[in-house]
């Protein structure tokens, strides 16, 4: 959303907040921790320890991060079992991860079974890096599942 001077800003009452979710994403060469904050309505609204800078620079906001997040804990503590604490990847990424994976073992695992198996080709064999590829990230899909957390930790901080 944008205000008056066209700059971007959100309002988000405390009261109509459904989830938190703590994620870890890229930032270029970087790890930034994500905090996804879903309304009663679906919409998201997000902000995250680092801020881009240009195309591939980041800078660390943690200064302004961390004590935003410990205030929204502390605010919405009075509503903690109405609120559902995640952290972790969301069912999409998850699902997209699975897909992908599933795909790079089916495709991948073709493609071995004609030439290597079927045809006796050696060159089949390079397709094992793809099948080790499809398994880890079926696997990622199995390992990174979002789990609840204790909201606690951020409004002792």
């Amino acid at each position: 959303r944008h205000d008056e001077n066209d700059e971007i800003s959100a309002r988000l009452a405390l009261d109509e907040i459904q989830q938190i979710r703590l994620t870890q994403q890229k930032a270029f060469q970087s790890v930034q921790i994500v905090c996804l904050v879903t309304d009663s309505e679906g919409e998201m609204f997000s902000f995250g320890s680092m801020t881009a800078i240009g195309p591939s620079s980041w800078d660390s906001s943690i200064e302004t991060f961390m004590p935003l997040l410990i205030a929204l804990h502390k605010a919405l503590e009075p509503r903690s079992d109405t609120v559902d604490y995640q952290e972790g990847s969301g069912p999409r990424t998850l699902a997209g991860l699975a897909a992908a994976g599933s795909a790079l073992l089916m495709i991948g695992g073709w493609f071995f079974y004609e030439f290597a198996i079927v045809n006796s080709e050696p060159g089949g064999y390079f397709l094992l890096p793809v099948l080790a590829a499809g398994i880890w990230l079926l696997s990622l899909s199995f390992t990174a599942a979002s789990k609840p957390y204790d909201p606690g930790v951020y409004r002792k901080a």
